[in-house]
């Protein structure tokens, strides 16, 4: 079972969700990149907690509007939902950036290329801070536990500014 499967669980505990809402959701608050999670993946990952009994659903229609799935956690996923969150707060805790592989083969660059590149990254993560800020009112205000989220990228994003200048400095 994935970080995935927790997420949707997650999503589902409180009140019956459709999958549509779920993908709404993870979109709107940016998540994807913050648990690393696709839209495709909670449709696919969604039909395999309800084969597997996790979930259950059930079709209902509001008015005129199209039928809508809604699904709901079962005892079993319940328990799974436990179980998972056990699961993940115990695993050793790890970072990997995407752009690590960059920054271990900076040193066979030329000297103002390497520098360059270094430039860049700061510019990426920046630029990512800027999205945090401004993404931050709308997750906040979601739940405790978003604001959360949102601050721990936001710590990250800060920490990692810091160290690419400390870098840039080093390259002079």
């Amino acid at each position: 079972m994935s970080s995935i499967n927790l997420t949707l669980l997650g999503l589902a505990i409180p009140e019956p969700i459709s999958a549509y809402d779920m993908a709404k959701f993870v979109e709107t608050h940016s998540l994807t990149d913050l648990i690393r999670l696709s839209i495709p993946a909670i449709y696919k990952n969604i039909k395999k907690l309800e084969q597997q009994g996790y979930l259950a659903s059930t079709t209902v229609r509001y008015g005129v509007m199209p039928e809508k799935t809604l699904y709901s956690v079962t005892e079993q996923g319940k328990k799974l939902f436990y179980e998972l969150m056990g699961k993940y707060v115990n695993e050793d805790i790890r970072y990997h950036f995407e752009f690590n592989p960059v920054i271990v083969n900076l040193d066979k660059l030329p000297k103002k290329r390497g520098h360059e590149l270094a430039l860049q990254l700061k510019a990426k993560i920046e630029k990512r801070r800027s999205e945090l800020k401004q993404g931050a009112e709308a997750l906040r205000s979601v739940s405790r536990t978003g604001a959360a989220l949102l601050s721990e990228a936001e710590h990250v994003t800060d920490a990692l500014l810091d160290w690419i200048d400390e870098l840039i400095g080093n390259m002079k």
